[in-house]
């Protein structure tokens, strides 16, 4: 009998591959947080403000927009973008998203909104790029890998699996 929680091979759970780490922007203005995810099969996402679901409510006024945007040639990574129109004073707040598949499960660092009410709102706002991965030491961690291989005498099975770490693992 299969085993029900088996993977195939080319699964994985999902990985954030970029976030920003704030965004400075003007009252009126129209920021965009933005979270690139891979995932196989394809990741379902929540946004949160402050540790909490951003609400159905708050995204059917039309203020906040969840958006997914598909990358071209890359079928299993995917840009997810939080829209907020005309920033206000209550929209500062730590924003992060929650990527899950039947694989897993990843979060994004939290994402601090800021207000600067110096600017215009028709300027861009300013996006701070998170620190890159390799400052940042984890865990080495299997993200994918066989469950069974098969192979006939005399043949030569290539066994490959993926694994995530900072600073990336040898």
């Amino acid at each position: 009998r299969p085993d029900s929680r088996r993977q195939s091979i080319g699964q994985y759970k999902p990985e954030i591959l970029s976030a920003p780490e704030q965004i400075v922007a003007g009252l009126g203005s129209n920021p965009q947080l933005e979270v690139v995810v891979k995932a196989e099969p394809q990741a379902a996402v929540a946004w949160f403000k402050d540790g909490h679901p951003i609400s159905e409510r708050q995204i059917s006024d039309g203020h906040l927009e969840p958006l997914e945007q598909t990358v071209p040639g890359k079928p299993d990574v995917c840009k997810f973008v939080l829209k907020i129109d005309k920033l206000r004073s209550m929209d500062v707040a730590q924003y992060h998203l929650v990527a899950k598949n039947p694989i897993g499960t990843s979060e994004c660092k939290p994402i601090s909104l800021k207000l600067d009410r110096s600017m215009r709102p028709d300027e861009q706002p300013q996006v701070k790029p998170s620190a890159p991965s390799e400052e940042c030491p984890s865990q080495p961690e299997v993200v994918s890998m066989p469950e069974e291989i098969v192979a006939g005498i005399g043949s030569s099975p290539v066994i490959e699996a993926e694994i995530k770490a900072a600073p990336k693992a040898d």
